[in-house]
């Protein structure tokens, strides 16, 4: 049986469906998974996986610009002849499900919603799984093993698979950097202007070099900063207003990172793919919520806090439940602006045991 699983979304979205896939593999061991991501970190995410074929495309959402790939895309998935395609959540537009038809695969498992079927052509899906609005998205993810008749209760794994050469990384960073015996803090501060959700205002960078810090000062913690080719500028503004000069790791593989992100005690970010890789490898991690709905979003499991925003407006991103793209109900974004610092060391100091002090 050929299964394809589409998830053209981003690295928090591939994790979360890291048990789904184990799901399947544990139900169907015979069974061959390919899986459509966008980009280098959600391959990096699978690359290790023994059942599982990661296949890059290179891009979410097709442009004129992007014919080309667009075409070479399209000639894959029919000449693969698959026998049912999965998309998983969130899946509310029209591209995924243009996509899945285009397979051919027989049995096509989706999710439905209340929201604009008829623009997303969502009777294109032939198996949709009701999506109920606040629900988890690892939850929602393993909703979809019904559509293959699979037990939507199988155990929640989201352990990501880590290889010898990724432990030395993260034991060559600790020894390179002096820091040998610490107990260790990763920091992410994610910030991307061109993601809605993630548009943090120069502010919060000064919040997160205070937070890190008191964990240094305060807490006894050495901390790490994790940033990706497009955070240098955020990961430098954090390093220039700390004191306590924490590490930096730039460039590391997502495994890599996982490895060394599975040596600290404690995870901070702000609503990034980091944030789950945190959770996956079982770090208690605070996240730090603008507009999203942590109810949806928030790393899985019950070692892990949120900060969000104290405004009656929050949250508002509302796809896929009542859009089918990315959309803030205001303008203004007043829950990116500010971090209350108190309560992120509270957050911290609850999931160390400890009680924050100002």
């Amino acid at each position: 049986m050929k299964i394809l699983i589409l998830s053209l979304k981003g690295l928090g979205d591939t994790l979360m469906m890291i048990p789904l896939l184990r799901a399947i593999n544990r139900a169907l061991p015979a069974a061959r998974l390919t899986v459509l991501v966008p980009d280098s970190a959600c391959e990096d995410a699978l690359r290790n996986c023994p059942f599982v074929r990661a296949v890059k495309v290179g891009f979410r959402h097709p442009r004129p610009a992007l014919l080309p790939e667009t075409l070479k895309l399209l000639f894959f998935l029919r000449r693969e002849k698959f026998d049912a395609s999965i998309t998983t959540f969130p899946s509310n537009k029209l591209w995924y499900n243009l996509l899945a038809r285009w397979t051919g695969a027989p049995r096509r498992i989706t999710h439905s919603y209340a929201h604009a079927p008829l623009a997303t052509l969502a009777a294109l899906q032939n198996l949709r799984i009701p999506a109920e609005p606040h629900k988890h998205e690892v939850e929602h993810n393993m909703d979809l093993l019904a559509g293959l008749a699979l037990d939507p209760e199988a155990p929640r794994d989201l352990a990501p698979w880590l290889t010898a050469e990724d432990e030395a990384f993260a034991e060559a960073f600790i020894r390179e950097n002096g820091l040998g015996g610490a107990r260790l803090a990763g920091l992410h501060p994610a910030v991307n202007p061109a993601q809605i959700y993630k548009a943090w205002a120069p502010s919060v960078l000064k919040t997160l070099a205070a937070l890190a810090d008191w964990l240094c000062a305060d807490r006894g913690l050495k901390v790490i900063v994790f940033c990706g080719p497009d955070e240098k500028e955020a990961a430098a503004a954090v390093l220039a207003n700390a004191a306590q000069r924490p590490a930096l790791c730039a460039g590391a593989s997502v495994t890599q990172a996982a490895a060394l992100i599975k040596r600290c005690s404690l995870f901070v970010n702000t609503d990034s793919g980091l944030g789950h890789l945190a959770a996956a490898v079982g770090v208690p991690s605070v996240t730090v919520f603008g507009p999203s709905n942590p109810a949806m979003t928030a790393p899985y499991g019950r070692r892990n806090a949120v900060v969000g925003p104290k405004l009656p407006c929050a949250p508002c991103y509302d796809y896929p439940y009542a859009s089918t793209r990315m959309r803030l109900k205001c303008g203004g974004r007043e829950c990116l602006h500010d971090i209350d610092l108190a309560r992120l060391k509270a957050a911290a100091a609850s999931l160390t045991g400890e009680t924050a002090n100002a």
